[in-house]
């Protein structure tokens, strides 16, 4: 992966890996939220290719994508942040610090399972979490959801996976 001086972080190493795993990546047009985004390196990923991003986190957003006219920066909790409904190219990217369960379970799930995203790319920090249980998890609650969903770790990944999918289409 190629990397860009303006990126605010090596994060956005990840979320470019990611894009060749998903065959797609966020176009102009494209809504992207952002749960847990600062610095900002999947924010300002999207937002370079011309889609609008809602980038939820409470620390502050640095290098690319502070200030950049296609980030529209909340400081929020991003376990209460609620997407508006009817948008049909909503992308969902995580990529939080916290429990992977928690994350999954509070987060993912319910916006996979009420279709308020297309595409999702989300990071699962596993730490001393049981991996296979954590992937198995992943699995039961998405999949019945998704049209493609797959997990790996990336070569930018430390401890943690990446899951990219789409989402049934209602």
């Amino acid at each position: 992966m190629a990397n860009d001086a303006a990126a605010p972080s090596r994060s956005y190493l990840k979320v470019e890996e990611a894009y060749g795993l998903l065959g797609r990546e966020p176009a102009a047009g494209d809504e992207v939220v952002d749960l847990g985004a600062a610095p900002g390196g999947w924010s300002y990923s999207a937002a370079r290719r011309g889609a609008r991003v809602v980038a939820i986190d409470n620390g502050p957003l640095k290098g690319g994508a502070l200030g950049h006219p296609a980030i529209e920066h909340r400081r929020e909790d991003a376990y209460r942040f609620a997407p508006a409904s009817g948008a049909v190219n909503r992308w969902l990217f995580c990529d939080m610090v916290d429990d992977p369960h928690h994350v999954l379970e509070a987060i993912v799930e319910p916006w996979v399972a009420g279709r308020a995203c297309r595409w999702l790319v989300v990071n699962l920090k596993f730490g001393r979490a049981d991996v296979l249980a954590l992937l198995d998890a992943a699995r039961r609650c998405l999949q019945p959801h998704c049209r493609q969903l797959v997990a790996r770790h990336l070569f930018h990944d430390r401890e943690e996976f990446t899951l990219v999918g789409e989402t049934v289409a209602e």
